[in-house]
């Protein structure tokens, strides 16, 4: 149970709520949780939303010392200002700290915002005052749970399996993953199971998916199959350099994960440091111990080799491309 479900459960509520972090789809869910419960969209009165960089302070501050009208609560939500990271002091932000230290009874503020710095003072503020609550990207595990979970509260079931496909063909990002799950639901109609091959029949894959799939491929020292994908994307009209800049975009981030392994830090401390989202650190890790670290980068100079190649004209892209992939795939 999140802290804001804890808070709607017992009805007693901080005046200020920070909702920060990555994981937009969660904190932007925990926002929405907020307002039903303090307030409503439709009761414009007492509601006020303001977006982006250019908040109108003094005038926050004004509608944050008005009573409600006919209400209980004043509701001010306020999403991607940018105060909690590195905005300069002013007077308007100065007074701003100030009312957040000692709220009006009535007034409730929702800041969402995607970044934050923690040693700000307006974030010291409300850690000490209200409730900081952090949205990071969920772990392999809860990700896959929070699939199942969603779907069987539409009632479809979902196979491992097909999850496990579902997410490597969407991503992780949990508002593509809702798009991806509502389809199947329509898709599935009249059934209550959803399958790997509904996921494969309805879901494309990323280029990115392929990619990785390519480069287990070439690992394996499966040139066959290594070729049949590198076939597949051409045919989803993907860019041959595109292509290149993919293959060299994951083979050196195997090589910073290889590197990162040997100077002894572990899994979650490298999809930190490597930008890995954890969902993918196994497969990632699972790639990278196939490789000694001169054979990473072997290949990446061989990306460049093929990237100058293509840039002086001396080969064609498409062919270039799939020279690369045909010399990393060879048996040694």
């Amino acid at each position: 149970m999140s802290r804001i479900d804890d808070d709607i459960k017992k009805g007693t509520f901080s005046h200020c709520y920070l909702l920060y972090g990555p994981e937009a789809y969660l904190r932007d869910n925990d926002c929405v949780k907020i307002r039903r419960v303090l307030t409503s969209e439709e009761d414009t009165m007492n509601w006020s939303r303001y977006e982006g960089k250019d908040l109108p302070i003094r005038e926050v501050i004004s509608q944050a010392e008005t009573m409600p009208f006919f209400a209980e609560r004043r509701l001010i939500e306020i999403r991607g200002s940018g105060l909690f990271k590195g905005a300069k002091e002013t007077s308007d932000t100065k007074a701003l700290l100030e009312l957040l230290k000692n709220p009006p009874e009535t007034t409730f503020f929702v800041f969402c915002e995607e970044q934050v710095d923690a040693r700000g003072k307006l974030f010291k503020t409300v850690r000490e005052s209200g409730a900081v609550i952090e949205y990071k990207p969920l772990t392999a595990d809860r990700l896959e749970m929070w699939v199942a979970g969603w779907l069987k509260k539409r009632e479809r079931m979902i196979t491992g399996s097909a999850v496990s496909e579902l997410i490597s063909r969407t991503g992780t990002d949990m508002y593509l993953l809702t798009t991806e799950m509502k389809k199947l639901i329509s898709y599935t109609e009249g059934r209550e199971g959803i399958t790997k091959a509904d996921v494969e029949a309805l879901c494309t894959s990323r280029p990115e998916d392929q990619i990785f799939k390519m480069i287990s491929a070439i690992s394996a020292k499966d040139r066959k199959r290594a070729m049949d994908l590198y076939g597949q994307l051409l045919a989803m009209n993907a860019d041959p350099i595109r292509i290149l800049a993919l293959i060299a975009r994951e083979y050196t981030l195997l090589w910073q994960v290889k590197d990162q392994l040997e100077q002894g830090f572990g899994r979650d401390a490298i999809a930190e440091k490597v930008k890995i989202r954890p969902y993918f650190m196994k497969q990632y890790l699972s790639a990278a111990s196939l490789y000694s670290g001169e054979d990473l980068v072997r290949i990446l100079n061989k990306c460049g080799d093929t990237d100058e190649a293509i840039k002086t004209g001396q080969m064609k892209p498409q062919m270039a491309v799939e020279m690369l992939i045909m010399e990393a795939s060879a048996s040694e």
